[in-house]
Formats: structure tokens, C-alpha cells, sequence
């Protein structure tokens, strides 16, 4: 049914959820499904006072999320 599954996570309780039920959903379909999670990050407003991203941070992040931890 379902060959991939895109889940876009904010590290927000509701988007845990929503990848807790995409896990459920290939499971259940027990086929060879994909899931692919997106970190998202809010975006920048270009008037709002310059933001210093880091990249490596929210890659860790992002990667702190993948297995199962907080940061």
C-alpha cells in the first residue's frame, strides 16, 4: 500500500506522536515501507534581529531525535 512514509518532526509532543503512528502504520502494513523523518526548525523572519544558526547543532539535534533522546 504505502512504499514511503514522510514524517516532519519539531520535536514537539504532537510530532513524537505522529511518528510513533507512522512506525505503527508500516508495521501493520508489513511491507517494505520506508520511513524518512524530517527535522524541521521554525523559519527566520528576515526583520526579526539576526539569529546565529548552527548547523552542527541541529544536526545533534536531529540526531539526538533519531535515537530516541532529547536535546
Amino acid at each position: 500500500m504505502y512504499k514511503h512514509i514522510l514524517v516532519p518532526v519539531d520535536g514537539s509532543q504532537q510530532s513524537e506522536k505522529a511518528l510513533e503512528h507512522a512506525v505503527r502504520l508500516a508495521e501493520a502494513l508489513q511491507a517494505d515501507t520506508q520511513i524518512t523523518v524530517l527535522h524541521v526548525t521554525p523559519p527566520i523572519v528576515l526583520n526579526e534581529p539576526e539569529i546565529n544558526v548552527d548547523r552542527t547543532d541541529c544536526r545533534r539535534s536531529g540526531q539526538s531525535y533519531l535515537q530516541g533522546g532529547s536535546s
